[in-house]
């Protein structure tokens, strides 16, 4: 029985020995392998290494050829062909990496700095359909150049205003009060853009202040008593639409105001019947005499 179990230990280890042994020789050949790799990997390191080191060298060696160079480039003669290479490198080298400021390109195009609204608003009307109108063409160059009035802001204002596009009319006329906001025909018409858009307490603003500059506008009475209307204050607006009147009674005439059909002056009975209606008894824009392109 002691035999047997000899025989066995005898046996196991004679198996277990070439697998350790061949278990041993493939750490072996693990181990050599990554050291053979960071080996190599050091190699590469030393190599590019080596290149940018020889690379600033280079380029050290030309800048300073090229200084020589300049500093004697008064006397053409003193120069050898390297070094006049190497002038006109590094004369090529600044003019490539000295490029114009955006604002020395918008100099040279003779372009000035919009606002960013004003800009904007540019590029949508030049994308859209309302560009296949000379006319429009020519107030977008006109705005583009800095020189546009505040009535020729206000004027093209009008026309995006009269076309549905009140945003945009604002936009204009916000940059045309920055020009001049003494203007009262231009307040009226703001007034007037803030009405159809539905902005009532701005409109009213806008007239109000058209009124302190121009007290005797009877558009901008007018318009602020549809505004007033709109907004609930009939007493007041009756009282905008009396002075109106009183101002230029052809308010009252159909003719001139189809509010006005059918009676020639606006009582306060004619005030009910718009009630509830914000806006309708207002006046359209009016036209800027100064308005128009060269």
């Amino acid at each position: 029985m002691r035999l047997s179990r000899l025989w066995l230990l005898i046996l196991v280890v004679a198996v277990a020995a070439p697998i350790a042994a061949q278990e041993g020789s493939e750490n072996g050949d693990k181990r050599a392998a990554k050291e053979k790799a960071r080996q190599e990997r050091i190699a590469e390191y030393e190599r590019k290494r080596e290149e940018r080191r020889a690379a600033r060298q280079t380029r050290r060696e030309s800048e300073e050829a090229a200084k020589a160079a300049t500093e004697r480039a008064h006397d053409p003669t003193d120069l050898s062909p390297a070094e006049a290479q190497a002038v006109e490198s590094a004369r090529t080298d600044e003019v490539v990496v000295k490029k114009p400021s955006r604002a020395e390109r918008r100099a040279a195009q003779g372009a000035v700095r919009l606002p960013r609204e004003l800009a904007r608003a540019q590029g949508f009307v030049r994308q859209s359909v309302l560009a296949r109108d000379p006319s429009v063409l020519a107030y977008l160059d006109l705005v583009d150049t800095g020189e546009a009035s505040a009535q020729q802001l206000g004027a093209f204002g009008n026309f995006l205003g009269q076309n549905g596009f009140l945003d945009l009319a604002l936009t204009y006329y916000g940059t045309a009060l920055s020009v001049d906001d003494s203007d009262s025909l231009l307040w009226l018409n703001v007034g007037t853009l803030h009405r159809q858009a539905g902005e009532i307490d701005r409109a009213a603003a806008a007239y109000t202040r058209a009124l302190r500059l121009n007290p005797n506008n009877a558009f901008a009475h007018y318009n602020l008593g549809a505004t007033l209307d709109g907004l609930g204050k009939y007493e007041d607006a009756l009282e905008e639409y009396r002075i109106a009147l009183t101002l230029d009674p052809s308010l009252g005439d159909p003719k001139t105001n189809p509010q006005a059909a059918n009676n020639d002056r606006l009582t306060a009975v004619k005030l009910m019947l718009y009630q509830g209606q914000t806006g309708s008894m207002g006046l359209p824009l009016v036209e800027l005499p100064e308005g128009k392109t060269p």
